[in-house]
C-alpha cells in the first residue's frame, strides 16, 4: 500500500454566485478579485498555465472531460458504437448510467482539472498553482462523499501505546483490513470495502461494525501527515499542530489541509460471531409493531459491548444485514437476538431468513457479509439524522410513524430507510470532549439512521428537485423527534438550514478560527458551509455570502 495510492487532489472551480459581487471591480479600487475564477472568466489560467503545471507535476494533470459526452455530440469522432458500450456496461465499475438527451453535456459541478497525487511535492506544486491563479480546490480520496465537498516521521506518543497502523491517502478499507488481519489485528473502518479510511471519512468522524468495540474513526487516530495551504508538509497530533490535529478528526473534510496519511490504533483481532434475519410485511399493523419492536431490542443490544447491527427497511419487508458482535460465540449472538425473535412469533411474523455465524477473525466476518464488493451505480438523494436513545425511550410511536409515513409515500418511486447502531457514548470511549472534534451528538446516539429516494437515471430536472425537497422535509421530520441531535456530515441533505447545529454543533467556532488560520478557501468567499445552486449557474452559501 503507497502512501498516496489513489489519492486525487482536484483543482475545480466551484460555481459561484451573483458575478459582480465576486469579481475584481477597478472602480472600487480592488486589486484582487473577492471570488475564485470560473472556467470563462478572463482570469482563468490559460492552456500554456495548465501544460506547465502539467510538466512541473510530471504529467500528473487530467482534464475533466464527461464520460457521456459520445452520446451527446453526435460530431463527435467516438460515433455512436463507443456511446452504445458506454450505455451497455453502465453498471461496471468504470462506467455510470445517463440518459441521452437533446441538451449539450456538460461537466456540471465535476471537476476542470485534476491532478493524481503520488508525493507531497505534488500536492504542493497544485496548491501553489490554486494560489496563484486564484482557484479552488477540492480534496477527492475515494468519492463516497454523498454531499459533494469531495514520509514523514514515525509516530510516538505518550498518550498511547498498542499496536498502530499508518495508512496512506486512498487506502481502502478491503486492502486495509486484509492487511490488518494478515498481522492479527483489526481496525476501526466502515462497512464499505471501496472507501478510504484516510479522506472524508476519518475526517467526518467515521462509524463501522466496530465503532460499539473501539469507537469512531476519528476516535482512533493518533496522528495525519499533511500539507497545508501554503505548502508546509506537517505532522498533527494531539502534542504536534494539536488544533489541526482536532479540527481533522472528525468534523468533515476538505477544509484544512491535504491529507497525506493516517496513524490509527490496531486492535488485536478475535473470532467474531454475525447473524442475519429478515420478515416481510405480510400485515401492516403486525409489520409495524415488529419493527417498533426492534427498535426497542435495539436498547438491549446496546448494553452488549462491541455488539452493532446494520439494517433496512421499507413498505415490503424488515432486513438485519449484518449483526457483528467481535469476541463472541455464536451461541452469544443467538442468545442475543433470542428474545426478538420471540416477539416476532408472538406476533404471528415469520422469519424469512435468519442465519447466525462464527468466523475467525474480523476481516473473514467482513468478507463473507460484503465480498465480492458489489461495485454499481445508483440515483439517489440522502438525508440523515443521529437517533438518540432518549427517542426509542420516549417518542417511540412518533419513529415508527415517521419510518411509516415514509414508507408508504406513494410519491417516492422507491424510500430508503436505515440505520447502523453505534454505541460511542463516553462511558463507552473515555476520551474527553475536547479529545477531537466529533459532533457531540454522536455520543447520546443509539444508531445514525438513513432515508433517501431511490430514482429512475432518466428522471427530470423537475423531478430531482421534488425528491430532494422531500428528504429535506423527512430530515427536517426527524430532526423534530430528536431535539439537540444531530447528523452525521457524510450522511445528510447537502442544503440543511440548520447544517451550522445538525453538522458541527458547539464545535462550529472553534473550527471556523482554525480553517481560517489554515485557509484552503480565502474567506469571504469559503467556508465549512454548504452551497446553494442558483439559477445563474453559480452558487450561494447558506447565510446569504456569495462563493
Amino acid at each position: 500500500m503507497s502512501e498516496c495510492q489513489g489519492k486525487w487532489l482536484y483543482v475545480r472551480a466551484v460555481l459561484a454566485a451573483m458575478s459582480t459581487l465576486c469579481a475584481a471591480s477597478p472602480t472600487l479600487g480592488r486589486s484582487k478579485p473577492t471570488c475564485r475564477y470560473l472556467p470563462g472568466d478572463a482570469g482563468w489560467p490559460s492552456n500554456k498555465a495548465w501544460n506547465r503545471l502539467n510538466g512541473t507535476t510530471g504529467g500528473k494533470l487530467i482534464r475533466g472531460t464527461p464520460l457521456a459526452e459520445p452520446c451527446y455530440f453526435p460530431e463527435s469522432s467516438f460515433g455512436n458504437q463507443v456511446c452504445t458500450s458506454l450505455a451497455g456496461n453502465w453498471t461496471s465499475p468504470e462506467t455510470y448510467p445517463f440518459p441521452v438527451s437533446g441538451h449539450g453535456c456538460t461537466l456540471g459541478n465535476l471537476a476542470a482539472y485534476a491532478l493524481e497525487i503520488d508525493s507531497a511535492t505534488t500536492v504542493v506544486a497544485g496548491l501553489k498553482f490554486a494560489r496563484e491563479n486564484n482557484i479552488r480546490v477540492s480534496i477527492k480520496n475515494t468519492g463516497h462523499d454523498y454531499t459533494g465537498r469531495s514520509n514523514g516521521q514515525g509516530y510516538n506518543s505518550s498518550f498511547y501505546t498498542g499496536p498502530a497502523v499508518k495508512v496512506g491517502a486512498g487506502v481502502q478499507f478491503s486492502e486495509l483490513y486484509a492487511a490488518a488481519a494478515s498481522r492479527g489485528l483489526r481496525v476501526a473502518g466502515g462497512y464499505c470495502p471501496s472507501v478510504g479510511i484516510a479522506g472524508g471519512y476519518v475526517q467526518s468522524g467515521g462509524y463501522g461494525p466496530l465503532a460499539a468495540s473501539y469507537g469512531l474513526a476519528a476516535d482512533n487516530a493518533l496522528e495525519f501527515e499533511v500539507v497545508t495551504v501554503d505548502g508546509r508538509q506537517l505532522v498533527a497530533s494531539p502534542t504536534e499542530n494539536s488544533d489541526l490535529y482536532w479540527a481533522l478528526s472528525g468534523s468533515g473534510a476538505g477544509n484544512y489541509a491535504v491529507v497525506l496519511s493516517l496513524t490509527s490504533k490496531a486492535h488485536a483481532d478475535n473470532p467474531t460471531a454475525g447473524a442475519t434475519l429478515t420478515f416481510a410485511n405480510i400485515d401492516p399493523t403486525l409489520y409495524w409493531a415488529a419493527v417498533g419492536a426492534f427498535q426497542s431490542h435495539l436498547l438491549v443490544l446496546d448494553e452488549i459491548h462491541g455488539f452493532a447491527t446494520s439494517w433496512g427497511l421499507n413498505n415490503q419487508s424488515f432486513s438485519l444485514n449484518v449483526a457483528t458482535l467481535p469476541g463472541g460465540l455464536q451461541s452469544d449472538i443467538v442468545t442475543a437476538l433470542n428474545p426478538f425473535i420471540q416477539e416476532l412469533k408472538d406476533l404471528g411474523l415469520p422469519l424469512t431468513n435468519y442465519n447466525t455465524t462464527i468466523f475467525p477473525s474480523f476481516y473473514a466476518h467482513f468478507q463473507h457479509y460484503t465480498f465480492p464488493p458489489e461495485v454499481y451505480s445508483t440515483n439517489n438523494t440522502l438525508g440523515g439524522r443521529l437517533i438518540q436513545r432518549s427517542t426509542i425511550q420516549d417518542r417511540l410511536p412518533d419513529l415508527v410513524g415517521a419510518f411509516r409515513q415514509i414508507a408508504e409515500n406513494p410519491a417516492s418511486p422507491m424510500s430508503l430507510i436505515s440505520g447502523n447502531t453505534i454505541n460511542v457514548s463516553r462511558k463507552r470511549i473515555p476520551q474527553t470532549p475536547e479529545w477531537n472534534s466529533v459532533l457531540p451528538a454522536w455520543r447520546d446516539a443509539l444508531y445514525t439512521l438513513n432515508i433517501g429516494i431511490l430514482y429512475s437515471p432518466k428522471a427530470t430536472p423537475e423531478k430531482l428537485l421534488a425528491y430532494q425537497r422531500q428528504a429535506n422535509e423527512w430530515q427536517r421530520l426527524f430532526g423534530s423527534i430528536t431535539p439537540g441531535g444531530g447528523a452525521y456530515v457524510n450522511e445528510a441533505t447537502f442544503d440543511n438550514p440548520n447544517w451550522k447545529k445538525d453538522y458541527f454543533g458547539v464545535n462550529y467556532d472553534r473550527l471556523l478560527n482554525i480553517k481560517k488560520k489554515n485557509m484552503i478557501q480565502i474567506s469571504p468567499c469559503g467556508s465549512i458551509r454548504p452551497l446553494v445552486l442558483t439559477r445563474t449557474g453559480r452558487s450561494l452559501m447558506m447565510d446569504g455570502s456569495v462563493a
